[in-house]
């Protein structure tokens, strides 16, 4: 079922140009790190994990997902028992959506009349996409056919050129309760997006309602006030255990110098004994080289002048005369 290009009217640029394969390659999540939006395990474990809490919290029969995209919150509702539709403005996203599925989903508009009656819509960031003087159409034309929203819209993504009206969530609050929705204060819709909400239509009189959102806001200040105290007690029990380990340190440094001192001392006694040791080896080793020069000397001796000769007799008197012996000379 298409729909009438909502931008047309205002000349906006056509969606099929804004919302094509280069959109969904470059989509990106809070915080900007780009991650391309397609039918990959990731995305399908994500939007799983919606269906089964939207399954076990809410468990509506039928469900329409506004601006679904490739349809991936439509299938996993669908394979989970519920009879889950959605539409786009996008035909490229249409297109990609699982063939058994892409009957129940349909190119259109939040701002043309909505076909059908659902116990649950779901739109999860897509309203800031349209420009702020259609939104209110698009939300009364949401509230025409459910009771119960589960609605999601970032109030701080502006660096996205798509994004045309970033709002803070009262702003959201007040244009559905424009339309009979209050905020369901007991649901906690943080498994989607931290701000993502639950609109339901108003049934109990507006004292009531007004009895609840301050019971709502006082319960949320004595939790602020605990949080304060905690946090205060948390900073002043860090400032204690710091200057513990400023203590600790400074402890420890002495310690640690009495012990680098000890092991310095330790090493020059070893480096003491070890030059000890080595100049008794050099003074043993010179021994010997001595002792064995003696030997050599003597055997050569004995060699040339044998025991008894001549020449061991002269050699014997020259000995004696250059020691200053005064004996008989030579050859007498």
């Amino acid at each position: 079922m298409a729909a009438e290009n909502p931008g047309s009217a205002t000349g906006a640029p056509d969606p099929a140009a804004l919302y094509g394969h280069s959109y969904y390659a470059r989509y990106y999540v809070e915080g900007g790190e780009r991650i391309p939006y397609g039918r990959t395990d990731q995305w399908l474990a994500v939007f799983g994990s919606f269906a089964d809490r939207i399954v076990a919290e809410i468990g509506p029969a039928s469900a329409l997902d506004v601006g679904c995209a490739l349809g991936l919150l439509v299938e996993a509702l669908r394979d989970r028992g519920v009879e889950a539709s959605g539409f786009d403005v996008s035909d490229y996203a249409i297109s990609q959506v699982r063939e058994d599925v892409r009957s129940h989903c349909w190119v259109g508009s939040a701002l043309d009349p909505i076909p059908g009656r659902y116990d649950l819509v779901t739109c999860v960031e897509v309203l800031e996409h349209l420009p702020a003087e259609e939104v209110d159409g698009a939300v009364a034309n949401i509230c025409g056919v459910t009771d119960d929203v589960l609605f999601s819209s970032t109030s701080g993504d502006y660096g996205e050129e798509t994004h045309l009206n970033v709002r803070p969530l009262e702003y959201w609050t007040g244009l559905f309760a424009g339309h009979g929705f209050v905020r369901d204060l007991g649901f906690d819709g943080s498994f989607i997006t931290p701000w993502t909400v639950r609109y339901r239509r108003a049934r109990d009189p507006w004292p009531r309602l007004v009895i609840d959102y301050d019971r709502e806001h006082w319960r949320l200040s004595r939790e602020a006030r605990a949080r304060n105290a905690l946090v205060l007690s948390q900073l002043e029990r860090i400032g204690a255990l710091e200057a513990e380990i400023a203590g600790l340190r400074a402890s420890t440094q002495a310690t640690e110098l009495e012990r680098w001192r000890a092991e310095v001392a330790l090493s020059r006694a070893r480096a003491a004994e070890l030059q000890a040791e080595v100049d008794r080896v050099l003074a043993e080793q010179r021994g010997s080289v001595l002792l064995r020069a003696a030997a050599r000397g003597r055997r050569a001796m004995q060699r040339a002048a044998p025991e008894g000769s001549r020449r061991r007799r002269v050699t014997a008197a020259v000995a004696r005369m250059l020691s200053g012996d005064s004996g008989t000379p030579p050859g007498s």
